[in-house]
């Protein structure tokens, strides 16, 4: 899957909080935080870390468990230096990469699951404008909605409420904080 959404939506949480539920049972995770600076080599090697050879040129997470990867912000890198993204494709697609190290040596992850989160830009909501179409289809989008103003006020409020105690900073202060999680959202 893929997570799309605006910024702030919880899109991070939300695959984080998935995450923990399927750590408890016999998965392994790995989050690799996509950046201007992220190079083939760089994914290659966050992706090799914790890996052990199983049989051939397969190679799965250590302990014989089941490892999800999340790459957040696949979005980031320039579709014009599309290296890594294109090595994402490959390892959806073809279940494996080939080695940087020793050319023309072929590894193949088993045992792995994949998902994204992108920010989507205000004025479009296509994803494809973002990734090359050969990897958007190879995931299944999931829209985060951005949560209302009404719930955010409930999430906040309390926040500011125990961090601007009227005890802590006296009556002035406190009255005012009722009103600060409405004019700042």
């Amino acid at each position: 899957a893929i997570l799309t959404g605006c910024s702030g939506s919880g899109k991070s949480l939300f695959a984080l909080n998935c995450i923990t539920r399927l750590k408890s049972t016999n998965h392994a995770a790995v989050i690799h935080q996509f950046s201007f600076a992220t190079s083939p080599k760089m994914l290659q090697s966050c992706l090799e870390r914790g890996l052990e050879k199983r049989y051939g040129c397969s190679f799965g997470p250590q302990g014989l468990k089941k490892r999800i990867f999340l790459i957040e912000d696949i979005h980031v890198p320039e579709l014009k230096k599309f290296e890594s993204k294109e090595m994402i494709r490959q390892l959806l697609q073809e279940k494996g990469f080939y080695d940087s190290k020793r050319v023309g040596t072929w590894k193949c992850l088993i045992d792995h699951s994949y998902a994204a989160s992108m920010t989507l830009p205000k004025d479009s909501g296509i994803v494809s404008e973002l990734i090359p179409t050969r990897l958007c289809r190879l995931f299944f989008p999931v829209h985060v909605l951005s949560p209302s103003s009404t719930s955010m006020v409930s999430v906040f409020g309390p926040l500011f409420k125990s961090y601007f105690s009227t005890e802590q900073m006296g009556n002035e202060i406190g009255s005012i904080v009722n009103k600060l999680s409405e004019v700042s959202i």
